[in-house]
């Protein structure tokens, strides 16, 4: 039974040992032969009695209680006992984990094409909603684009105030000429120089995907995507609109190494 005892533990201090006796336990009591002797065990402090009450404390706060069926077996007897186990672990005190604090930077598409179908008016709203649950410790950065692309807020922190700016800012946006993603994702890639900072980068943009100025080559457009990996950063992107080009879109979202949806109404 020592022996017994003995190599329970040190399976318990196995973490694949330990996960099999825990599936054992499950089931029930286990029966097992056993010689009536007395119990005992190392690496902690045993306890036993005439009861067959035995418990074992680790020295990592694991506690191992076993009973036997019976303290004796009766001559002419089958010669078997049962063990029942138990086992009392410490309770887990769980520090909260430390949430990073994120930059994220939208890449708003408000070339012509984004008049149809409310597109703008539906993405302008998204934007919005985004930027009222960031919090202070977050940083917002807009790029807006048509034919070429503009830096209309850079990487600031979330404040109140700065909200305020961000909406009014989002609130004045109208739909301008043609679309020239290369120029606005290319931008974007520059406000993430410097070392990420135990930040959360995300780039969101937010288009139809008809890209018709600039880089237009889908290929050449999928490196610039890929290339935000190298600044810690993910490309995610959100197409707008019924008509928007889906085969683009997902690609981008693809090689970035981000996450692709569509967009076609707000949430009353």
């Amino acid at each position: 039974m020592q022996h017994l005892i003995t190599r329970i533990i040190r399976i318990l201090h196995s973490p694949r040992g330990a996960l099999g006796l825990f599936a054992a336990l499950l089931v029930g009591t286990a029966a097992v032969a056993l010689a009536p002797q007395a119990i005992g065990g190392g690496g902690g402090t045993s306890t036993g009695n005439a009861t067959g009450l035995t418990v074992h404390q680790g020295i990592d706060g694991v506690t191992l209680s076993g009973r036997l069926s019976q303290t004796k077996l009766v001559q002419g007897g089958q010669g078997i006992m049962y063990l029942d186990l138990s086992i009392t672990t410490p309770a887990a005190t769980l520090s909260p984990s430390r949430v990073k604090a994120s930059d994220i930077v939208v890449v708003l598409d408000r070339s012509g094409s984004m008049a149809a179908d409310n597109r703008l008016p539906y993405a302008k709203e998204a934007v919005r909603r985004l930027v009222r649950q960031l919090q202070a410790e977050d940083r917002f950065a807009l790029i807006t684009f048509d034919s070429v692309a503009v830096v209309d807020t850079e990487l600031t922190p979330v404040t109140d105030a700065a909200r305020e700016r961000i909406v009014r800012r989002v609130n004045a946006i109208q739909p301008g000429s043609s679309t020239n993603i290369s120029d606005g994702l290319l931008k974007a890639r520059a406000l993430l120089q410097g070392p990420a900072e135990e930040r959360n980068r995300k780039v969101i943009l937010l288009s139809d995907g008809e890209a018709n100025m600039g880089i237009v080559d889908p290929k050449e457009l999928a490196k610039i995507a890929a290339s935000f990996t190298g600044y810690s950063a993910v490309l995610s992107t959100i197409g707008m609109g019924l008509g928007f080009n889906e085969t683009l879109m997902v690609a981008l979202a693809d090689y970035g190494m981000g996450h692709y949806a569509y967009l076609v109404d707000v949430w009353k």
